[in-house]
């Protein structure tokens, strides 16, 4: 079994086929081999996915002995995923403009997101998300122990690995004295 998903680009992929006493393969992304040829049997080949739009996408092979013998089709499916998670929201605290505590709760949204990564004053921790039934994911964070305006970031990642490349970002003043 290979990857579950691509997020090359260019669709590339390694295509790894064993085929005891194959000669020759054919291999295609579509399953009736046309402006395929066949070529000298190896066990591992660079390939290129059919890249026009996202998500599944299979790749078929057969193989030939000396005899000239044909396999069955065989075939794997990957899926194919340049996009990143789109949509991507972070609120602190319901919003709030201060707080006088360093506990406070982080609150994130993100379509197709997997995975979260919080950032705050060069500290940072990568969460799976996992929304509610309103889309929403809770975290607790501490901020750090210097009084001032805290940005709080959150990069979102999908399963094929896409990274928004641009955080969400939201702030809130810490201050735990008074003047």
């Amino acid at each position: 079994k290979g990857e579950s998903y691509s997020n090359d680009k260019l669709g590339r992929v390694l295509v790894n086929a064993y085929a005891s006493g194959a000669s020759s393969m054919i291999i295609c992304n579509h399953s009736d081999f046309k402006q395929a040829q066949w070529e000298n049997y190896v066990r591992s080949k660079k390939w290129a996915l059919d890249i026009s739009g996202s998500g599944e996408k299979t790749v078929y092979a057969k193989f030939k002995d000396q005899a000239g013998n044909e396999s069955e089709i065989v075939s794997a499916t990957i899926i194919f995923d340049v996009t990143p998670p789109k949509d991507g929201e972070i609120i602190i605290n319901e919003n709030e403009r201060f707080t006088n505590t360093r506990n406070i709760t982080i609150k994130l949204r993100s379509d197709d997101a997997a995975r979260v990564r919080i950032v705050s004053n060069g500290t940072g921790e990568t969460f799976d998300f996992k929304a509610d039934e309103s889309g929403w994911m809770k975290i607790k964070w501490q901020l750090d122990s210097t009084q001032g305006l805290k940005h709080v970031r959150a990069y979102f990642m999908d399963d094929a690995g896409n990274r928004t490349s641009t955080p969400e970002e939201a702030t809130i003043t810490y201050k735990f004295r008074g003047p």
